[in-house]
């Protein structure tokens, strides 16, 4: 394993980690950007999902009344693992409404995050926010990346009961879930998926350029990366919207991104590509002074809905 091309190979893996490790720390305090999903767990942000403020640049009245069921999707051993269901503040007896996942890329064992990303005040917000605008949002705990695909698969089979339509589901997903996201809808063979959304991320391509590197940055932090599948082609029939932060400072992520959007645009490969030349890693909560965070939420929200619109 090792932590970029430019390396000698004669570099232990002790030393590539210990180097990996200090970079964390460095960038998170003198950038007060968030370096990778991973990088931004601290417990201090671990909030309980009946949390009524808002961290996001752009909020809707509405989120305050959304209501939040929590339902076991899948057993792992002796242990649940359970998804939270983000439902609009009116919803008929009998409607059932489009879903919009958010992507968890890190297992909740992992020993950086110490616990589930949709405990995080962010996704518990962007849930919210969903829910506020129409649609139902769902996030979820995670203990391997083959939990997407049965969290899907049950939400399918139990879609009337849980008020959803199990044929207009799209993904929500940024960092280092993107890996999971990518590989999942490239791979994904039902043909049902609506959209992804991809925000500030890793991405993966039939090329694996960067996937060597990839896998080493993700190794140490927990985030699924080696296990996914390769992705080895790039659907043409599924709207995607990649979110690119200028300022980004996480190795990989602007180069596979920009490498990501050039393979899709060769093979004529429709998408919507935002840029945000000033905006950093994590630029929803970091940046919500930035009228331009704001404008790009409610662009991504536009999307959603859009492409959710129908039967």
């Amino acid at each position: 394993m090792y932590y970029g091309s430019s390396f000698p190979s004669v570099i232990s893996r002790a030393f590539i980690l210990f180097f990996l490790a200090a970079w964390i720390v460095l960038q998170a305090a003198s950038e007060h950007v968030r370096p990778t999903d991973a990088a931004l767990l601290a417990p201090k942000q671990k909030v309980k999902s009946d949390l009524s403020s808002d961290t996001l640049a752009y909020s809707l009245p509405e989120m305050d009344k959304v209501t939040v069921r929590h339902e076991v999707y899948l057993a792992v051993g002796d242990k649940p693992l359970t998804m939270d269901i983000f439902y609009p503040p009116i919803i008929g007896k009998d409607e059932t409404l489009p879903v919009v996942i958010f992507v968890m890329g890190f297992a909740d064992s992992s020993p950086v995050t110490k616990g589930s990303l949709k405990d995080l005040s962010a996704y518990i917000s962007w849930g919210r926010l969903t829910a506020a605008s129409g649609l139902i949002a769902v996030t979820y705990q995670t203990e391997h990346p083959d939990d997407l695909e049965k969290l899907i698969a049950y939400i399918r089979k139990n879609a009337i009961n849980l008020s959803m339509d199990r044929g207009r589901i799209g993904l929500w997903s940024c960092s280092g879930n993107c890996l999971t996201a990518v590989s999942f809808a490239m791979n994904e063979s039902l043909g049902n998926l609506k959209f992804a959304v991809f925000y500030y991320g890793l991405m993966l391509t039939p090329d694996n350029w960067l996937r060597k590197e990839i896998n080493a940055l993700c190794a140490p932090l927990g985030c699924y990366a080696a296990e996914l599948k390769d992705v080895t082609r790039l659907r043409s029939d599924l709207p995607l919207l990649i979110v690119r932060a200028g300022r980004d400072s996480v190795p990989y992520v602007n180069d596979s991104i920009d490498h990501f959007v050039d393979a899709a645009r060769a093979k004529g490969i429709p998408l919507t590509r935002i840029d945000f030349e000033n905006g950093v890693h994590g630029f929803d909560e970091k940046q919500k002074s930035d009228p331009r965070s704001g404008e790009i939420i409610k662009q991504t929200l536009d999307f959603m809905k859009k492409n959710l619109a129908g039967k």
